[in-house]
């Protein structure tokens, strides 16, 4: 239980293409010139909450779960199905990103962009289903990995429980990113080209 089925794994790719119409700005560095592409209009700050749910074995969960502030935890759950685990809910709250952060997460959204496009000489495409399928076979411990340290890029997870996250939920806090910032992935394609 945890890992990143295909079903999650396309709906990030929905959202990606979905969000990539948006008109949220952003800046464009070149050369010794800074543009911005998009509605100016746009430029709130925005402040979100993530759920994040991190998987320990039962053994380890008091001292690992003693990183974190008790009011962040939302809810401790075992399951019948596997009990040497416990569960933990954490809430992060009032989450934004600082502009000194952005460069470092379109350099890890990089990381996600080519699990769902052809990068040419001169466009992005994405994928079809068929070739999304036969990624998702061959590198899906890649992808979880580049989810995760996304993930961890932006929410501030104490670095000891960092290892117990459980990769579907860090793929649907992406999900969530990507709305709530949809100019990150139109800086990250920049990037790329």
């Amino acid at each position: 239980m945890g890992e990143i089925t295909f079903d999650e794994f396309m709906k990030i790719g929905k959202k990606l293409e979905e969000e990539n119409k948006d008109d949220t700005p952003f800046s464009v560095v070149s050369q010794d010139k800074i543009a911005v592409v998009g509605n100016a209009e746009k430029t709130e700050k925005k402040v979100n909450d993530y759920k994040l749910v991190f998987k320990i074995p039962k053994a380890e969960a008091d001292k690992v779960s003693s990183f974190l502030p008790q009011e962040k935890i939302k809810k401790i759950e075992e399951i019948d199905d596997l009990p040497e685990y416990v569960y933990i809910t954490v809430l992060y709250e009032k989450i934004s990103i600082a502009p000194k952060d952005n460069n470092r997460l379109v350099q890890l959204l990089a990381g996600i962009i080519p699990f769902y496009h052809k990068i040419t000489d001169d466009r992005i495409e994405f994928l079809s289903e068929n070739e999304l399928g036969n990624l998702f076979l061959a590198y899906s411990a890649d992808y979880s990995d580049a989810i995760i340290k996304l993930v961890r890029s932006f929410l501030p997870i104490p670095i000891p429980l960092q290892p117990y996250i459980l990769p579907i939920i860090a793929a649907r806090v992406v999900v969530e990113l990507i709305s709530a910032h949809p100019e990150l992935l139109r800086e990250t394609e920049h990037f790329l080209s």
